[in-house]
């Protein structure tokens, strides 16, 4: 059995370990039931009082099943399952010490628990380690909802039999009070039927999707994809080495011999003459590839013990890219299930250019679509980690773009001798993908859990096209990642960018990831960076605030909630926003005055840097601001020509910018 030397316990020290994962504890060390491993657990719950903090963890020693041995008071569980029942009750306790701190919770009423459900469902739980105002959703999913507030059902149980010190004794199933929800989800812009059903809101927490999104950026820069790369490139060129006879054949050590100097004259020189090659270009492919040089190559290939390792390590490159498709391009599983590499060309631009079957909405025929950015480049990588040639085959033989063709027998050599290509093993399929998503979930879960305080189980491939949405809207937000806004920069306007309104759900997808990002802007507009916000409607907003002289978070809810409902389009762009309300439409600048309504594609920064409708975040907008104007500035001082259009149109940019940057202290 696997375990941590700093926790391992024998048997005559059980007695003398008495004190640990006690009601005092702050940390709990629990025995993992799936790898045999001792992990650390904070349950020093250090933003509830102490009456709730203890039974918090009280609780979660019953919910493992009670101490395995009383004396050493050791306790076992599955760690990512502990880590997510531990961040609910995290919310549970917290609630209490703010709402019910002295009460006993077998005096709670059925209004007690209406108001815990509504405040997890609205997400309205504040912890301190997590920014409630950056949350994700606004409507937490039913069954998140129901998952975290059966502990309190759970806890009467426990307290009948004696297990707990207390408990809720009201009704047994509190599924009894979510029709008293439907109002307010409605207003959410939620389809009420649907969060029933569960089956439409499965949309992947924000902090979730840029954590995986992150970790998956992380993952394909490494050095050690780019070694993989620099291998498979070599092995399908002319200083290929045979896999099983040198590389993973662990009585061969010619190669190691060779990289240590140790060569000797009874080596035969052709043998290695052939390996020091196979070493050079793998070294050669890796510096092309931008490797660090303090990083080797080889060495990490032969540090896996078979091919098989090499083979897991290809999956979780794939893993990576899989979840940068899903973020970042909207595709549908079965786009990327049936892509072909051959199905495209690339750009002078480095855009790849393909076709994908669109079955479900173009009638089995293929649309060309364009991917650029961190998408492109994981295309790039998929294709590089295989055996054989994924593109531009002289045999003409299709391959899959997500499929992987690492099969060292089948595959290896295969290009040479012009076999039908083996697609055994590809892992294309819908569940695979799925279970795939999982695993890379599950990683950076156990990886950041500590950070996220956020109950998810899991994610689906359908849920990122919801968070796809999000990472358009807060594309030029100051407080996205850069290698996130340098990508749609890149690619905003390509064709899986702009036609990414294709069915009804989508639709209601993009309006409530709309109403949800106005929300939290508005927010922050009359909040502690209100002095980050500057323009026409952002004013408005702050004055019409002050007007009413809002006196709590309530009342400002209802505004929003007006204002929501008002909401014709948001649209961001790297100059500021375009924010356009029922009843303004008239004011665009860019206003079609044959039929009266904005064309709000049409926006640039001559339009909108005088236009009613913007606004403008200076973390997020001043620098594009300050290029605007240069460049105009710049225009005008080479200009020979005044009091031309063109003159007048950088005059009125300049000083629309300079106005702009003024307001903005700069």
């Amino acid at each position: 059995m696997k375990t941590n030397e700093k926790f391992k316990v024998s048997s005559n020290e059980t007695s003398t370990q008495t004190n640990q994962n006690s009601l005092s504890s702050k940390k709990f060390n629990i025995l993992d039931k799936n790898n045999g491993e001792i992990f650390e657990a904070n349950v020093s719950f250090q933003w509830a009082n102490e009456k709730w903090a203890t039974w918090g963890r009280e609780y979660l020693i019953e919910w493992c099943g009670g101490y395995t041995h009383p004396q050493s008071q050791s306790l076992t569980a599955r760690k990512t399952t502990f880590e997510g029942k531990r961040n609910q009750i995290a919310k549970l306790v917290t609630w209490a010490t703010s709402h019910k701190p002295d009460s006993s919770m077998g005096c709670w009423d059925d209004q007690d628990i209406l108001k815990l459900l509504k405040d997890i469902t609205f997400n309205k739980i504040d912890l301190p380690d997590r920014n409630i105002d950056e949350s994700a959703l606004n409507v937490l999913s039913k069954d998140t909802i129901l998952k975290t507030i059966w502990h309190i059902e759970n806890s009467g149980s426990l307290y009948r039999i004696g297990k707990l010190s207390d408990g809720y004794l009201g009704k047994a199933s509190f599924e009894y009070f979510l029709p008293e929800l439907e109002d307010e989800i409605r207003a959410s812009g939620l389809n009420y039927p649907d969060w029933l059903k569960g089956g439409t809101h499965d949309s992947v927490p924000l902090e979730i999707a840029t954590l995986m999104l992150m970790e998956a950026i992380n993952t394909i820069q490494s050095n050690q994809t780019k070694a993989l790369q620099a291998y498979f490139n070599t092995q399908r060129g002319t200083s290929k080495l045979n896999p099983s006879n040198t590389i993973f054949n662990k009585r061969n050590t010619l190669l190691k011999q060779i990289l240590s100097n140790q060569t000797t004259i009874n080596h035969h020189k052709k043998n290695v003459e052939s390996v020091s090659l196979f070493i050079d270009e793998l070294n050669n492919n890796f510096n092309k590839l931008g490797g660090d040089t303090s990083f080797n190559p080889v060495e990490y290939i032969l540090n896996f013990k078979a091919h098989k390792e090499l083979n897991v390590a290809v999956k979780e490159v794939f893993d990576a890219c899989k979840v940068i498709f899903f973020c970042l391009t909207g595709i549908r599983v079965h786009e990327m299930t049936q892509t072909n590499s051959q199905d495209y060309y690339l750009d002078i631009d480095n855009v790849w250019r393909f076709k994908a079957t669109e079955d479900k909405t173009q009638g089995g025929t293929k649309q060309l679509r364009a991917l650029a950015g961190k998408a492109a480049e994981a295309a790039t990588i998929m294709c590089d980690l295989s055996y054989i040639n994924k593109r531009q085959r002289n045999d003409g033989q299709n391959t899959y773009l997500f499929g992987i063709y690492t099969a060292m027998k089948p595959l290896f050599n295969s290009d040479d001798n012009e076999n039908e290509v083996y697609h055994g093993g590809a892992c294309i399929s819908r569940e695979n993908f799925a279970d795939r998503l999982n695993i890379f979930f599950n990683k950076v879960f156990n990886k950041y859990g500590e950070q996220l305080l956020e109950d998810c189980s899991g994610v689906s491939p359908h849920g990122f096209r919801h968070s796809f949405v999000d990472f358009v809207l807060r594309r030029f937000d100051g407080n996205i990642h850069a290698a996130i806004r340098n990508h749609f920069r890149h690619c905003i306007n390509g064709e899986f960018t702009s036609t990414y309104t294709d069915s009804k759900a989508q639709d209601q997808i993009e309006r409530a990831a709309e109403e949800k990002y106005m929300q939290e802007l508005v927010r922050k507009m009359v909040g502690e960076y209100s002095q980050n916000f500057t323009g026409p409607i952002a004013l408005f907003i702050q004055r019409e605030v002050d007007k009413f002289k809002f006196v709590n978070e309530k009342d400002l809810d209802g505004y929003i909630d007006e204002l929501t409902e008002d909401l014709e389009h948001i649209v961001p762009h790297e100059y500021g926003y375009c924010l356009v309300f029922k009843g303004r439409e008239n004011l665009a600048k860019c206003l079609d005055k044959k039929t009266g309504i904005p064309k709000i594609l049409n926006g640039c920064f001559e339009l909108c840097s005088g236009c009613p409708n913007s606004f403008h975040h200076e973390p997020s907008n001043k620098e594009a601001i300050i290029r605007n104007v240069i460049s105009h500035e710049s225009f005008l001082d080479k200009f020979p020509i005044k009091n031309t259009a063109q003159a007048k149109i950088s005059e009125t940019v300049v000083s629309n910018g300079h106005k702009i940057l003024s307001a903005m202290g700069a």
